[in-house]
């Protein structure tokens, strides 16, 4: 018996050995039905079943190449909190706001400390304003809290709970290149006579900080980084004492259009089963009824003839005014130069992720601060259209001119007066067969009009002109001399309802 009989068909098959029934299956074979039990269904089944373990495993990795940005901690300040003037007249106008002439008592919501437990708080009933479309007690920043933010970052915990903070007048090594500059007017040219810091130098992480930490982003090497530039901010102050920061324009950021607020639905028609119960199910009191839904959505557009031209807006911010290059004095010279500084250093460290140039400013409205949390804007023109509030800080002659941009925006009148639009509508019910042949070219003119609920209001937005931002509203609010820069805790209280301090770096 030779040694090719001695072998297995199916050996020939799989170990190489030549046969002309190679291939050809062998009889033992064990085919991919038999195995699933003759179910050519199951083959399908198993890998239906696999399909979730795989999207499972996919999340996973996908969630490991690209993780969430991690939560803000901290944040580079300014500190405004400790001018009892300007707490003074932006509180009387915050109050002013919701048509409150005592300004004794902030409007702003402070979660007070319980007695029972001193980590517990007690939020203050939420008011809402009625002379300020979208605007609320929940969104009115305390003047206890008030502060220019230089850069926000992520930051680890301390290895040691009470870290050793030593002052570091090591200085910053320079050379080589950086990111680009940022926008003019927050890199003017140096006045004479003064020695312009360079937006080139590249700023190092403190060699004791590098060795200690290893790479960890921390309060301690935030603190020690920050007063590793003591040296140029002295430089820059050129022997003076503290930074000159101006409050003297009031705006806007994350501007849109305002939405109409949703009339009360007095001339909106019945039900139909309540016109059909009092018609006899008469089929023009259904038609009746769905005039009457069209007629309500018209009526939402036009109840408000300036409504399309309102202004609204996230945050509503103090700042200094842009001033040319040319005509840039020192004191904002040197502020621009020791906040860029600080802003640009802790951006190159890696602790400042987001990208955009500086906006020096202080927030007295924010809107991502409602409660309960809700995406609605507040009205910017509404606010504009309150002379008397406006007044508090403002200069006199630029709260004419706010009105004088948009004389529309002066709308508080405008609301209690009928619209004659509206009268028309609502004055009398046509016919029925007014009603029915209104209904059906309305449905072969707008087939969307009634089912869809949308396209009137799509083709609305889509007949509106851009949206006009009022200029900044010049104010006169004074000059506030900050005297550090400090690294604060986000989201912190104490006692007195401000920021909790971890340090920083005195500007002498």
């Amino acid at each position: 018996m030779s040694a090719d009989r001695d072998v297995p068909e199916t050996s020939r098959a799989y170990h190489g050995v030549n046969s002309p029934r190679v291939s050809q299956q062998p009889s033992n074979y064990s085919s991919p039905a038999r195995l699933a039990g003759h179910n050519p269904k199951s083959r399908e089944s198993r890998h239906m079943k696999a399909k979730p373990q795989q999207k499972a495993r996919k999340t996973e990795e996908q969630k490991k190449e690209s993780p969430k940005n991690p939560r803000p901690t901290h944040f580079l300040a300014l500190p405004l909190h400790t001018f009892p003037e300007l707490q003074k007249r932006v509180s009387a106008f915050q109050n002013a706001l919701f048509g409150d002439s005592d300004t004794s008592i902030p409007i702003a919501v402070v979660p007070p400390r319980t007695n029972m437990n001193p980590n517990a708080r007690v939020r203050k009933p939420v008011r809402t304003s009625t002379l300020v479309q979208g605007l609320d007690s929940s969104i009115v920043i305390d003047p206890r809290r008030f502060h220019m933010t230089l850069g926000v970052m992520s930051l680890e915990s301390d290895v040691d709970s009470t870290p050793s903070l030593p002052h570091s007048d090591e200085p910053v090594i320079d050379g080589g290149k950086t990111q680009n500059q940022h926008q003019n007017h927050l890199n003017p040219a140096a006045p004479k006579g003064i020695a312009p810091a360079s937006s080139n130098d590249k700023v190092f992480l403190p060699a004791s900080v590098s060795e200690k930490e290893k790479g960890r982003r921390t309060p301690s090497t935030a603190l020690e980084l920050l007063r590793s530039l003591q040296p140029q901010i002295k430089k820059i102050l050129h022997g003076d004492t503290g930074l000159c920061v101006p409050l003297e324009v009031m705006d806007v950021l994350k501007t849109e259009r305002i939405r109409p607020p949703r009339p009360a639905q007095t001339n909106v028609a019945p039900s139909n089963a309540t016109l059909s119960a009092h018609a006899g199910q008469d089929q023009v009191g259904v038609e009746r009824a769905q005039l009457g839904r069209v007629v309500a959505r018209v009526e939402e557009g036009i109840h408000e003839p300036n409504q399309s031209s309102k202004v609204g807006a996230s945050v509503l911010f103090l700042g200094p005014a842009h001033v040319p290059t040319s005509k840039i004095s020192e004191e904002r010279w040197r502020l621009t130069q020791v906040c860029d500084l600080v802003h640009r250093t802790f951006k190159q460290a890696g602790y400042i992720p987001d990208q955009r140039p500086l906006k020096l400013h202080c927030t007295i409205l924010n809107a991502s601060h409602r409660k309960p949390m809700r995406r609605i804007p507040f009205c910017y023109s509404d606010i504009l259209a309150l002379e008397d509030a406006c007044k508090l800080i403002a200069v006199a002659d630029s709260v004419q001119g706010a009105n004088a941009v948009a004389p529309e925006i002066n709308n508080v009148a405008i609301r209690d007066i009928d619209d004659p639009r509206r009268k028309s509508v609502s004055a009398a019910m046509p016919t029925p067969s007014l009603v029915k042949g209104m209904v059906e070219m309305a449905i072969e003119d707008k087939p969307d009009a009634i089912n869809s609920g949308g396209s009137i209001s799509a083709q609305r937005r889509a007949q509106h002109p851009p949206l006009v931002v009022p200029p900044p509203l010049n104010v006169n609010l004074g000059v506030c001399n900050v005297q550090s820069i400090e690294l604060w805790v986000m989201g912190s209280r104490n006692e007195n309802n401000e920021y909790v301090s971890l340090g920083g770096v005195s500007l002498d």
